[in-house]
């Protein structure tokens, strides 16, 4: 018997707007039921509980947009990338929608396996409030570190490995921080603790939560 053929289609979508406030699985169900409904030749688990089979990239925190998630599908046909592209489109609402679309054969690492960081965008607003040019001057002891230590309940560990750059951004207010972080297991760090580690680092008192946070894109 011949080994079936599968292809592999590796599709990018924001979520934004409104359904930031939309959690991971809720985002993989609606996933799930707009390639069910767009017809996509999409394989299935084997097994009593078959499952499509849909791989998602690393969930977002809570409240925070995307603008370049993955999710990969193992498809039994090839289809062109722009009928993908529009067959699932169609079924997604704006800020739910797909990006990009690129159909391979599915041999090798996917695009989840290659993910090494994160570009983060982030508003930020600080209690008491601080300058920009505070704010430059914590991004700047983060990269002028060898080591930076970061207390995680009773474990600290050290956290320079996940930062790639951070960068304070050029307006007063509000407040802007651009961070390209780990996104792999070896050294994930998420901007909720980098921000943690920045107030350790500030000038003078005061506690950074971000209003506005939004992945950019994942690099490899």
């Amino acid at each position: 018997m011949s080994e079936v053929v599968r292809w592999r289609a590796t599709i990018t979508y924001r979520k934004t707007g409104r359904l930031r406030y939309l959690g991971h699985l809720d985002v993989a169900r609606a996933m799930e039921r707009a390639v069910r409904r767009a017809a996509l030749p999409v394989a299935y688990s084997e097994g009593y509980n078959q499952r499509m089979r849909l791989s998602f990239g690393p969930p977002l925190p809570l409240g925070a947009e995307g603008e370049g998630e993955i999710v990969v599908a193992t498809l039994t046909a090839k289809l062109p990338e722009s009928e993908v592209l529009w067959r699932l489109g169609a079924q997604l609402p704006a800020d739910l929608g797909v990006v990009t679309v690129t159909v391979e054969p599915a041999a090798g690492p996917t695009a989840l396996n290659l993910i090494r960081t994160a570009l983060w965008r982030m508003q930020l607003a600080a209690e008491p409030s601080l300058t920009r040019g505070e704010l430059a001057q914590a991004a700047a002891a983060v990269m002028s570190a060898q080591q930076l230590a970061l207390r995680d309940n009773d474990k600290v560990t050290d956290v320079r490995q996940g930062i790639v750059y951070v960068e304070a951004g050029s307006r007063e207010a509000p407040l802007e921080l651009t961070a390209l972080l780990g996104a792999s297991g070896h050294n994930y760090l998420s901007p909720d603790k980098l921000l943690r580690l920045l107030e350790s680092l500030l000038p003078r008192p005061a506690t950074l939560r971000w209003t506005r946070l939004v992945r950019v894109r994942f690099e490899t």
